[in-house]
Order: C-alpha cells, then structure tokens, then sequence
C-alpha cells in the first residue's frame, strides 16, 4: 500500500480549501479583553478570553484628545495594535472623561487581523479602572467579535 508523505497530504488539502473557498462568517461571541499599562502611559500587555484565549503586547498609534477650554470634560480617540504570538489585530477605542469624577470610559472596534485573528470584528464597551495595581491603570473591554 502507497503512503502519502506529510508535504503531499497537505498539499491537497491546501488544495481543496482554496476550491471550498472561505468558509462563511461565524456568530458572534462575546469576549472580554484587559489591556495594562503605566501611570507614565507606556504600555504593558494585553490578555483575552475565548474565543481569542491569548496575551500579548500593544502599541498605541494615533491619539487625538479634545476638551473646551475651562471645561473639565473631554472626548477622545486612541488607535492601537494588539500583538500575540498568533498574529495582530487593530483595537480604535473611542472616550469620553470627566476632569471632576475621574470617570472614563467608552467604546471600542475590533478590526484587520493578521495570521489568526484575519477576519476578525468586534464591538463593545470599555472603562479605565486606575485602582486594580498600584502604578498602573486597566481597561476592561467587553463585547462581541466575529469572524469573516
């Protein structure tokens, strides 16, 4: 009886799912996420529940912040890209704070995945919570994602 090598097998199968073509979009589920960083505002690591089930690392691209002047509330965005070693994915958060309360919080969009996360969106809400560890700040994040 004739064996299929490892490199043939996948191969065809390699093959066939390029003919299957991308297999339809799944449901969402709800995930929760928890990104650290520093009271000087560098970032630490990031965790994830299932379905993502992953830690890592983040970096904060593009902040815009804007409050009226005298005014103690503000409103702002912060682009980042959440890094594990099973690829990256995009995470825009969008806030607002109040200079008087302290509170902030808001919303954020999961976006352009590579490697596992190709595919992947999301939506839900988050909160800065500057109380868990001393010296460093947590944001919850919690919602639903989906894959393409």
């Amino acid at each position: 009886m004739r064996q299929i090598s490892n490199v043939a097998l996948a191969s065809l199968l390699a093959g066939l799912a390029v003919l299957v073509g991308p297999a339809a979009a799944t449901s969402s589920t709800s995930v929760e996420l928890l990104l650290r960083e520093n009271y000087d505002y560098s970032t630490i690591d990031w965790e994830a529940g299932s379905p993502i089930s992953a830690t890592g690392t983040w970096t904060k691209g593009l902040l815009t912040f804007h409050g009226g002047k005298g005014n103690p509330n503000w409103a702002g965005m912060i682009k980042t890209t959440l890094t594990s070693s099973f690829g990256s994915f995009d995470m825009e958060f969008q806030g607002r704070g109040n200079g008087t309360t302290g509170a902030f919080s808001g919303t954020w969009v999961i976006s352009r995945g590579t490697g596992a996360y190709v595919g992947i969106h999301g939506t839900g809400t988050w909160r800065e919570d500057d109380e868990a560890e001393p010296g460093v700040v947590v944001f919850p994040c919690e919602g639903q994602i989906h894959f393409d």
